[in-house]
């Protein structure tokens, strides 16, 4: 898969954060090998971080600079951002924020959607377009097998603490699900961040399971849709 610093890819992914850029990078490695993919975060025109949903306008606007010095290169942009706690608002926000740069693209009229025109553009959302959540989600989802012994131990103490996250969204307690599996079972760096978890040599996900499969096969039909 290529790196930012690559020569531009034909297919462009576009997601909110580190994790999410080594995640679908060490994914499509692994399931499928294709080199004409380039998957980058969103960023601000004054920063090299990623930027979350904000950093998208800016992310399209330095995309379409590339096409209009390399015409054609860009061939398609698919947008994979995290549901939260709706994934109907999110794909709204996107949408929002391809009107806030006044490029003439094409824009989906709902998830999944592959709008063809130059560039073809497709929006989908992690864990997927009918879940809430992100891509902690996914990966707490892709880690049950592995980490049975330590199940039953996370459900006691989140029962435990829940008259102080009671109150909280759904995805703040995913989060919290996974970043106390990952400090009860990473013995090299128990503060490990997910993007430095998911990109270590001896990273327990297994990039083959089945919890991956939809997000898989949706990039497949859109690198052979347009």
């Amino acid at each position: 898969m290529d790196s930012d610093s690559s020569p531009v890819a034909p297919y462009q992914i576009i997601c909110e954060g580190a994790a999410d850029v080594v995640f679908l990078r060490r994914l499509l490695q692994i399931r499928w090998g294709v080199s004409d993919i380039q998957i980058r975060c969103t960023q601000t025109k004054n920063s090299t971080s990623c930027a979350g949903k904000s950093g998208l306008p800016d992310t399209l606007l330095a995309l379409d600079a590339i096409r209009t010095t390399m015409p054609g290169r860009v061939k398609a942009i698919l947008i994979i951002f995290d549901s939260d706690d709706d994934p109907n608002n999110t794909f709204k926000g996107i949408i929002a924020a391809m009107k806030e740069t006044k490029l003439k693209y094409p824009q989906p009229t709902r998830l999944l959607e592959i709008k063809a025109g130059d560039p073809a553009i497709a929006i989908a959302t992690l864990p997927w377009v009918t879940r809430i959540g992100h891509l902690d989600e996914l990966i707490f989802e892709a880690l049950q097998e592995s980490h049975v012994d330590l199940m039953e131990p996370l459900k006691t103490y989140c029962e435990g603490t829940s008259h102080r996250t009671g109150s909280w969204s759904f995805g703040k307690k995913s989060k919290m699900r996974l970043k106390c599996l990952i400090a009860a079972s990473h013995k090299p760096d128990p503060t490990a961040s997910l993007k430095f978890f998911l990109e270590t040599s001896d990273c327990p996900v297994d990039f083959n399971n089945p919890c991956f499969d939809t997000i898989v096969d949706f990039i497949k039909h859109f690198r052979e849709t347009v």
